[in-house]
């Protein structure tokens, strides 16, 4: 077994690229959206803010320590992925967002909000209210 310690550097190479591929993708899809809307007149920008929970992946990173804390909050944000400024996250906004994880986005000043599966009139109510459970929380509401 002692003598098998390459497949960990290998392992470790294989996975560190592929971040690394992502990442650099990533970069380069927004640019190229963001001159595409450029050169239609358009405006392209990032969100400001967008949660989701983490994949098993982000959650074996961030149990090893990975991404660093976004909020001061360490085990939040090992279950959550952040993309933008988190700081408007405030600690009743984090606790609110363990008990009803959902997947959000703050952009200019509208809340976008998306769920898994079919669309259903049924779930779209309550999705409302607790969204604006969500923003009372935030440093935004």
């Amino acid at each position: 077994m002692a003598g098998h310690w390459y497949w960990y550097v290998v392992l470790a190479l294989v996975v560190g690229g592929y971040g690394l591929w992502y990442l650099l993708g990533y970069r380069r899809r927004t640019a190229t959206f963001a001159a595409g809307a450029g050169e239609r007149g358009w405006t392209y920008r990032a969100p400001a803010l967008t949660v989701r929970r983490r994949g098993v992946a982000g959650v074996v990173a961030g149990r090893l320590g990975v991404g660093g804390s976004a909020t001061g909050n360490p085990d939040f944000d090992r279950r959550f992925v952040f993309e933008g400024d988190a700081t408007v996250l405030t600690p009743e906004a984090q606790t609110w967002l363990t008990a009803h994880p959902r997947p959000f986005r703050i952009d200019g000043g509208e809340v976008l909000v998306w769920n898994e599966g079919r669309f259903d009139l049924d779930r779209v109510e309550p999705a409302l209210e607790q969204f604006g459970e969500l923003i009372s929380h935030t440093r935004l509401g």
